[in-house]
């Protein structure tokens, strides 16, 4: 027998070994992407979560409201100490992330678009130069975000996607955009209003925009002080929030 009979000989028993069951390979199943089933978004295994590969667009409220000082020293300055929470925690979990930033106010702006964990120096920079003005349309914040998913590379399998947005307040006619991402383009879609009071935000229609998971549980939180709000951000990056639990 030839080299190359030998060798095909060896591959055949080995596939068959496979075949059989005789040949295990201790390979881990790749981590399982949300699944759309009539417009219910399947989340991913728990175990699985906090080291998946993420997408995440990090949709910033700067409206002029975002100035008020019932958040220390600012709302928005509690936005972004949380938002910076999420990068550090994100990038320590899972450095293969690609993140994204849109400001908006009563338009949108996409500060940086979709970036590697080794590469957001420009997108801290741009936070943090962020300044509260105008008034607010949450449609034009969550547009930039389906166009910088739209335009990105193809969601891979092992590759989450997720909008988080933040808000003090209301206007603008969201549930379209918002639907789109959630069914067309499979984001989970999570989000968080924050202010003095739950009245100073329309959580009707905020529970409308955030993702409605298999469990019934909707991706809506109101939060009402900066240590909460960032610790909130660091438990989103990690997984610690799970279907309405916390820890």
């Amino acid at each position: 027998m030839g080299d190359s009979q030998r060798r095909n000989s060896g591959l055949s028993r080995w596939l068959r070994s496979l075949r059989e069951g005789l040949i295990v390979e201790n390979k881990p199943p790749p981590p399982v992407p949300p699944l759309l089933e009539e417009g219910i978004i399947r989340l991913p295994p728990k175990r699985a979560w906090s080291g998946m590969r993420q997408e995440t667009v990090f949709v910033l409220d700067r409206s002029k409201s975002m100035g008020k000082k019932d958040f220390k020293p600012t709302r928005l300055d509690g936005a972004k100490g949380g938002v910076e929470a999420a990068l550090e925690k994100r990038a320590h979990l899972s450095p293969d992330d690609r993140v994204a930033l849109v400001a908006f106010n009563g338009i949108a702006t996409v500060e940086c678009p979709l970036v590697s964990m080794s590469e957001t120096a420009g997108l801290k920079t741009r936070l943090a130069c962020l300044t509260p003005d105008d008034g607010t349309d949450l449609a034009a914040g969550l547009t930039a975000a389906c166009g910088l998913f739209r335009e990105a590379e193809p969601r891979t399998r092992d590759r989450l996607r997720r909008v988080l947005l933040l808000t003090d307040g209301h206007g603008g006619k969201p549930q379209r955009v918002a639907q789109t991402l959630k069914t067309d383009l499979a984001v989970l879609l999570e989000v968080i209003g924050i202010g003095g009071d739950p009245a100073e935000v329309n959580e009707e229609l905020l529970r409308q925009v955030a993702t409605t998971d298999e469990t019934g549980f909707t991706h809506y939180w109101f939060i009402d002080d900066t240590s909460r709000l960032v610790q909130h951000y660091e438990d989103l990056a990690t997984g610690l929030v799970w279907k309405g639990q916390t820890r």
